[in-house]
């Protein structure tokens, strides 16, 4: 059935395209929870999935298959696929056909595809054969996840491509049990994201901060009592290129966190409804964290953003000569 989002998927593709690489593995991320026992802790688990084995990873995810560990039955309830998206070596860190063969299996084609039409955007696509919802995200060139939950089995499917710092992050969250407390929210992989966000530009902020204390040091336009940083090299010219840089590197954190506030909406309005209302005691705590935090990141980012048209400014007009006469 045509929809606006085959049409834009056959129009408006702005993600440039990425060749496949010829691996024939994946690596996922699963978290397994207790059959009977809900006091259990639930257990996480990583692995690389070879193309021969998608087949039976697909069945032993999808919900139905127990697998017994130390006499505790246990079933799968979240399942992730971690992609490398490599924009610089311009590859896709995947066999083609496997990566299809998963999307088509997630019924996440779609989904995937409507990611690359836009630059930044999350929301959902319903299913034209079981009208299930895949939700997906994205922030352009970095980042593109697909979701959707079984109405069934409860199991959450993720589709994740991004790079390798992205990656660690998600994989490090699988592992965290207030995420694994939440698995059977449908909205989980959105808080991920919201916090794998978060961790990223305080990152960015963090390294271009270091440079502009460094050229601080070098012009001395500043009033700081404590400098510990060692002073700027290289010429004007070259300083000056220098906080250009930093100036656009901190804007390139305005879309993740425009996204970030989206994500907190998306996050509440979905907490009102549905299967994620149950656990609005727990789910509102860490919504909260992210909206503060975001908020805070946005001012933070103003101030820096200050300090580094100050330091250009020093560094592109020259010096005052006093003449005596």
């Amino acid at each position: 059935m045509a929809s606006i989002y085959h049409y834009l998927c056959q129009t408006q593709i702005v993600w440039e395209q990425l060749n496949f690489s010829r691996a024939e593995t994946v690596a996922v991320s699963e978290i397994w929870t207790a059959n009977k026992d809900k006091f259990d802790v639930p257990i996480s688990i990583h692995q690389q999935v070879i193309k021969q084995d998608l087949s039976k990873w697909l069945h032993q995810t999808g919900g139905t298959y127990i697998r017994t560990d130390d006499t505790i039955e246990r079933r799968c309830v979240f399942r992730m696929v971690r992609v490398l998206r490599d924009a610089k070596s311009r590859i896709t860190d995947v066999d083609g056909g496997l990566f299809e063969d998963i999307s088509v299996a997630f019924r996440h084609q779609l989904a995937q595809k409507y990611c690359e039409t836009q630059y930044a955007g999350i929301g959902s696509i319903i299913d034209e054969d079981t009208s299930g919802e895949v939700y997906f995200l994205c922030t352009h060139p970095k980042l593109a996840v697909t979701w959707s939950q079984d109405a069934e089995t409860g199991v959450t499917s993720v589709i994740c491509l991004t790079d390798r710092s992205k990656l660690n992050i998600l994989q490090d969250l699988v592992g965290s049990r207030f995420i694994q407390d939440l698995t059977h929210l449908r909205t989980m992989p959105a808080l991920m994201c919201a916090l794998m966000i978060s961790k990223e530009v305080d990152v960015k902020k963090g390294n271009v901060r270091k440079l502009v204390r460094q050229v601080e040091v070098r012009t001395g336009y500043h009033e700081w009592t404590l400098r510990a940083e060692d002073s700027a090299q290289g010429d004007l010219v070259e300083m000056s290129a220098r906080m250009s840089g930093c100036g656009i590197r901190i804007e390139s954190n305005t879309r993740p966190l425009a996204l970030n506030v989206e994500l907190g909406q998306f996050l509440r309005e979905n907490m009102e409804e549905g299967n994620d209302a149950n656990s609005r005691d727990k789910l509102l705590p860490l919504i909260r964290v992210i909206e503060r935090r975001t908020a805070m990141q946005v001012l933070d980012l103003k101030y820096i953003q200050s300090r580094i048209r100050t330091q250009k400014e020093a560094v592109s007009s020259p010096p005052v000569t006093h003449f005596v006469y």
